[in-house]
């Protein structure tokens, strides 16, 4: 298949001409064309991957491509970029999140639903070695009582705020609790972060979001307890921490398939959007 790439300026976009064209890691898929401009950072992206075609809008790309990644910054973006993608029947990843609010969301998956196609979105960190080996060992044993979930967010990112970044924390308690949904959501503004509380069954979820200006760093740090265990852990991302969900995208471009039902999709920007309105709520308060 040919990929073409919208939104180059994402880091995540060197890792899919990395895996995909200089590593031939999947010899039936090729990234071909980048959307984006004739810019200086494109230029060097289609020398790194012997990609030849560069284009300015992301509908330009259709007839050149066969499936389309989505990696713009700022989820606001996502929906009209994956739109001409999805109407042409193509297949799309739109890099984390999917969209900042839910109608965009669902506007994309009723697109792709009705087209029959494969739509996917999720986190690099839901995917990763850690994050899976800590589900499967969650699986295992008595239900999690609580489980924290710490990360670096800001609310003020120009990218969408909390959207940005915020994602990763969402996503990883999504692949940690499966099939779970949150509920009695509620958002408290720190200092230093901001801290979503919220139930999943029997078990207590803890989202904090750490705003990176008040820490030199802010880990991506993991503590379950349970009966008789506390477990505590903190990802480790080396310079291949994009690669096992990199193998799910082209896994779906095999398959036709994705990896994520619609309600899974959905869950990420729905908890975000109720804390990014718990947050202006508590500004409005203020006010």
């Amino acid at each position: 298949m040919r990929i073409g790439i919208v939104g180059t300026e994402n880091s995540h976009a060197d890792h899919y001409v990395r895996y995909f064209n200089t590593d031939n890691r999947y010899p039936d898929h090729r990234v071909v064309a980048l959307a984006g401009g004739n810019s200086t950072r494109n230029r060097d992206l289609a020398a790194a991957g012997n990609i030849t075609d560069i284009v300015v809008a992301p509908s330009d790309l259709i007839g050149l491509v066969d499936a389309a990644v989505v990696c713009s910054r700022d989820g606001r973006q996502h929906r009209a970029e994956a739109t001409p993608f999805l109407e042409a029947s193509l297949p799309v990843l739109v890099d984390k999140p999917l969209a900042c609010d839910v109608p965009d969301a669902r506007a994309m998956l009723d697109l792709a639903a009705g087209k029959g196609i494969a739509v996917t979105s999720f986190s690099a960190l839901r995917y990763s070695a850690q994050t899976t080996d800590l589900a499967d060992r969650l699986r295992s044993g008595p239900d999690v009582d609580t489980l924290v979930v710490t990360g670096p967010a800001d609310p003020a990112s120009e990218y969408a705020g909390i959207f940005f970044y915020g994602i990763h924390i969402v996503e990883i308690v999504l692949a940690l609790l499966p099939g779970r949904s949150l509920s009695d959501l509620a958002v408290h503004s720190l200092e230093d972060a901001v801290v979503a509380t919220a139930s999943a069954g029997p078990t207590t979820v803890v989202m904090e979001f750490v705003r990176p200006d008040t820490r030199k760093t802010v880990p991506w740090r993991i503590v379950a307890r349970r009966a008789g265990e506390s477990i505590v852990d903190e990802l480790r991302l080396d310079e291949h921490y994009t690669r096992p969900s990199v193998d799910v995208f082209a896994a779906m471009l095999d398959s036709g398939t994705g990896p994520l039902s619609r309600a899974e999709l959905l869950a990420p920007v729905q908890i975000l959007s109720t804390v990014a309105a718990g947050l202006a709520a508590e500004v409005s308060a203020d006010a």
